[in-house]
C-alpha cells in the first residue's frame, strides 16, 4: 500500500490538529482546576487563621465546607476536630479524629495529634480509649515545640485514674 504526497498531507496535519485540540482542552480543563485549587487553598488558610484568632464559628463553618470538597484529607479532619472541640462538639470531635487515622493512619507515631485525641477523648468521657491513646503517648519521642509533654501525659493519666 503506498500513500501519495497528498495522504501524507492529510495525515499530517490530521495528526497536528488533534494535538492542538489536545493542548487547548487540556489547557481549558487545568485553568479550571488551578481556580478550585485556589478557592479550596484559600478556604484552608482562612479556616486556620480563624482557628488562631479564636473565631471558632467562622473556622467551624469553613471547616465543614472543607470536609465535603477535601474528604480524604487528614489534616482537614483533623483542624475540623480541634475546632469541633473547641465549640463543645465532643462526639464530632471523635469523628473527626478518628476519621484522621482512618485516612493516615501513621499519625498514631505524632506525639501532639495523639495528645490532642487523647484529651478530645477525656473531654467526651471515653476514659478508656484515652487511657490507651495515653499509653501510646508515653512511648512517643517528646516533641521539641512541648518539652513537658510527658509530665502533661502523667497529669492525664491520674486524672483518668481518679475518675
Amino acid at each position: 500500500m503506498k500513500l501519495t504526497e497528498q495522504s501524507r498531507k492529510y495525515a499530517l496535519y490530521g495528526f497536528v490538529t488533534f494535538i492542538l485540540i489536545g493542548l487547548m482542552v487540556s489547557s481549558f480543563i487545568g485553568r479550571k482546576q488551578d481556580k478550585e485549587f485556589s478557592v479550596q487553598q484559600q478556604n484552608y488558610t482562612d479556616m486556620i487563621n480563624f482557628y488562631n484568632s479564636q473565631d471558632y464559628e467562622k473556622a467551624f463553618a469553613i471547616s465543614q465546607k472543607l470536609k465535603q470538597k477535601q474528604n480524604g484529607s487528614a489534616q482537614v479532619h483533623q483542624y475540623s476536630a480541634l475546632i469541633a472541640s473547641k465549640q463543645g462538639k465532643v462526639g464530632s470531635a471523635i469523628v473527626d479524629m478518628q476519621t484522621t487515622l482512618d485516612i493516615n493512619p501513621y499519625m498514631v507515631e505524632d506525639p501532639m495529634f495523639m495528645l490532642q485525641y487523647a484529651e478530645i477523648l477525656i473531654f467526651g468521657q471515653k476514659f478508656q480509649e484515652a487511657k490507651i491513646m495515653l499509653d501510646q503517648c508515653a512511648t512517643l519521642p517528646i516533641p521539641v515545640e512541648y518539652p513537658t509533654y510527658k509530665e502533661y501525659v502523667q497529669k492525664l493519666q491520674d486524672i483518668i485514674a481518679s475518675s
